[in-house]
């Protein structure tokens, strides 16, 4: 058997060492206001640079227990500088570096080096707070968190359709597009297609008398922006977002998405969300996330959709929303409720200048901040 290892020695509250414990302006709240008591100690002692005497730190130490240059209970101590040309001794320990570099000592080996002492940065600490501070060591309980915004109330919905031609096997190909109309609250009627937002739930179905629709692919999408009024990502909105939302499969079956059509047997139809960035001036796809919701549940199923914004999106369209895609009739309807968009990150970048007018002849993708450069030719 090994002999049992020796007990670690215990510190001798009676001897006075100079450690970390000993700090001059403080590393928490309670540590810098006992600083300022000591600091008033030390004008009222009129320290002495030649001799050493009269300085104080602060120990948090002295508090609960006596240790050699304790002032009482009051968390300052008592420390000596011993600058090399005064040849005298002690029975205070020797003044840390800090107490030096904050009352300007200057004599030779005043003060005992020390590492400089961990300070203490009040803060959110929470990347996916508005206010985040990287700086921050300690969460002061100061984090604003972004409410999610409703999503269906508010705003002006747009619906479009996307046909492509082709087959599964040898690729779709995009033909042409209809539509971008607002969806008002009753539903329009756009090549049968009807949408219904009752400020609570989104129901949301395609159904085509368009004489080509059963050899083509129809993409049928419902979006909106990510602000009232407002089509094009801004400066502010740069970060990283996440869409929630609950799907619910439709009661009536010939309406299901992912089933097949009794009528025609036409099968394979897509429901899913997406968020889109599309170029403003060439409508170039910036952006495409899209996340799958066919064979959700009656009783709903919940889906997070995670999207970033660059800073090379500013400017340029944004699309949030459901799509629909079948070939031949397929049924494709879904129903949406609990939604709502949040900030999850900031994820602050640098300004970059330069012109962020995306009709202008000198349009800078990589700019966020405009420099009034833009330049329009006639």
């Amino acid at each position: 058997d090994e002999p049992p290892s020796s007990p670690p020695p215990q510190d001798d509250p009676s001897v006075p060492s100079t450690d970390a414990e000993m700090v001059c302006e403080g590393r928490t709240a309670e540590e810098r206001a006992l600083a300022a008591s000591c600091d008033e100690m030390l004008f009222s002692n009129s320290p002495n640079p030649f001799t050493g005497e009269g300085y104080y730190t602060v120990d948090s130490r002295c508090l609960d227990t006596s240790i050699v240059g304790c002032v009482g209970d009051s968390g300052c101590r008592l420390c000596h500088t011993e600058p090399e040309t005064w040849g005298g001794s002690s029975s205070f320990p020797k003044c840390p570096q800090c107490v030096c570099d904050k009352w300007g000592e200057t004599f030779p080996g005043a003060c005992l080096e020390q590492a400089a002492q961990a300070v203490e940065v009040l803060g959110c600490m929470d990347a996916s707070a508005e206010n985040f501070n990287e700086a921050a060591t300690v969460d002061d309980g100061s984090c604003v968190h972004q409410a999610p915004s409703s999503f269906f109330d508010g705003f002006q919905w747009r619906t479009y359709v996307n046909r492509f031609a082709g087959d599964s096997v040898s690729g779709w190909q995009w033909r042409d597009w209809y539509g971008n109309w607002p969806a008002s609250l009753d539903g329009p009627e756009m090549s049968r297609l009807v949408t219904r937002d009752s400020g609570s739930y989104l129901d949301f179905w395609s159904r085509y008398e368009d004489p080509e629709a059963w050899r083509m692919l129809i993409e049928t999408s419902i979006y909106r922006p990510m602000a009232v009024g407002s089509d094009l990502i801004t400066a502010d909105q740069v970060g990283t977002f996440r869409f929630d939302f609950t799907a619910h499969e439709l009661a009536e079956e010939e309406w299901r998405c992912g089933w097949t059509n009794p009528q025609n047997g036409a099968g394979g139809g897509k429901c899913e969300a997406f968020a889109k960035v599309v170029d403003s001036t060439t409508f170039e796809l910036l952006l495409f996330e899209r996340l799958e919701t066919t064979g959700a549940a009656q009783s709903g199923t919940p889906f997070s959709l995670e999207f970033e914004l660059q800073p090379a999106h500013v400017g340029h369209l944004i699309q949030i929303g459901f799509m629909n895609s079948q070939v031949g009739y397929a049924p494709t309807g879904m129903l949406y409720s609990a939604a709502s968009l949040t900030r999850v990150a900031n994820n602050e970048q640098p300004p970059v200048l330069g012109c962020t007018d995306a009709g202008a002849d000198n349009h800078d993708q990589a700019a966020n901040v405009d420099d009034g450069s833009c330049v329009f030719c006639d």
